[in-house]
């Protein structure tokens, strides 16, 4: 049985949906300069973060079927699955140079940066303490130099006239006990065939289905360690951002 019409619309929407829910996830624009592939300027290996599944004519053909949450996870998925490799490559900037310096809040760390030039675009922070930054932040009294804002289903770090600063929380599948602060020139994101359709579905026919891959392709490239400032909350300390005390780091690569 060929693929009806209808089934074909269905397919057409899903993969519209696949791909909304990835870029509405991904935090690239705001953690990495992204930049478009280009067979003479990047020669070397590049990898590819894919999902594969066969999926029958019928889950198409039959409206009963929906299907618009597996798509949707998909394409979460895989954005997330990006945000993991981000946050491995952060630690082992990390490890590889264990000194730290003392500042006394996480508002000093983000002064400084931007007063030795840089443009802090992004904060990756432990999601143990989603909850207790949410609760304490969210909207304070108009007093208080520091406050959470959402805007969009994405938090900020509003710092008085400083600086208004992204917040993006780790996960189990990559957990951090760290907060890194990004100038998002730090490194370099290539992507195939190019950073606005960076996220590809590839359908193959089947005798009764399809094999579908989802899949970005890319290369990471660290261009100034410089821009990436480890913050680590001391074990006696409540992780508040105008109270906590903190040791910061200059990741060198």
């Amino acid at each position: 049985m060929p693929l009806s019409g209808e089934g074909y619309e269905k397919l057409s929407s899903l993969k519209r949906l696949s791909k909304a829910a990835y870029f509405a996830t991904s935090i690239l624009d705001d953690a990495v300069t992204l930049d478009n592939y280009s067979p003479e300027l990047h020669s070397g290996e590049f990898y590819q973060l894919p999902y594969r599944r066969n999926m029958e004519l019928e889950w198409f053909n039959d409206p009963s079927y929906v299907m618009d949450l597996v798509f949707g996870e998909i394409g979460r998925g895989i954005a997330l699955s990006e945000r993991n490799i981000l946050f491995q490559e952060l630690e082992h900037l990390a490890a590889r140079r264990p000194t730290r310096q003392p500042f006394v809040h996480l508002l000093a760390v983000i002064t400084e940066m931007i007063q030795e030039g840089y443009q802090p675009s992004l904060i990756l922070a432990p999601v143990d303490y989603f909850t207790e930054w949410h609760t304490r932040w969210l909207n304070p009294p108009a007093q208080g130099q520091m406050r959470l804002s959402l805007e969009d289903d994405k938090s900020y770090l509003n710092l008085g006239n400083v600086a208004k600063v992204r917040v993006v929380w780790s996960n189990k599948l990559a957990p951090s006990t760290d907060f890194f602060v990004l100038d998002k020139a730090w490194a370099k994101w290539i992507s195939k065939p190019n950073k606005h359709n960076r996220f590809e579905i590839k359908i193959s026919e089947l005798p009764a289905g399809f094999d579908i891959i989802f899949r970005t392709v890319y290369r990471l490239e660290v261009l100034d360690a410089q821009m990436v400032r480890r913050v680590s909350p001391l074990a006696s300390e409540e992780t508040r951002p105008t109270r906590a005390s903190v040791r910061t780091e200059h990741n060198h690569p």
